[in-house]
């Protein structure tokens, strides 16, 4: 509901019109290792996790297409991968949500 909008309120802006939005986000720099530890605690469980190299996802891609998907898009996690929507954020006055505070929200509502 929050990427909804997100989008919506440039959408719904006409001084918005014909300029580039970033959807809001916090400025926390988590790691994809943080992430699990957040939702790991949220979900009272020990941080798990296990990485494939690329040369496996492209083997597996032979068997799941949706794999080969994942090989393309593997340059996202091999470096730092920040969005930075300060202008959105000051634009429109939008306070983004904690990275905690969204964990916290997503595991409460997929727990129903």
């Amino acid at each position: 509901m929050l990427a909804a909008r997100g989008a919506a309120i440039p959408g719904n802006s006409p001084d918005a019109f014909g300029q580039v939005w970033h959807l809001p986000t916090s400025d926390a720099r988590l790691t994809a290792k943080e992430w699990i530890g957040l939702f790991a605690k949220e979900m009272k469980v020990e941080p798990r996790f296990s990485a494939l190299p690329d040369w496996m996802l492209g083997l597996i891609g032979l068997f799941l297409p949706v794999m080969n998907e994942l090989k393309e898009m593997a340059y996202q996690y091999d470096r730092d991968y920040f969005c930075n929507s300060s202008k959105f954020n000051k634009h429109f006055g939008y306070v983004p949500i904690t990275p905690e505070d969204g964990v916290r929200a997503l595991v409460r509502e997929l727990k129903g």
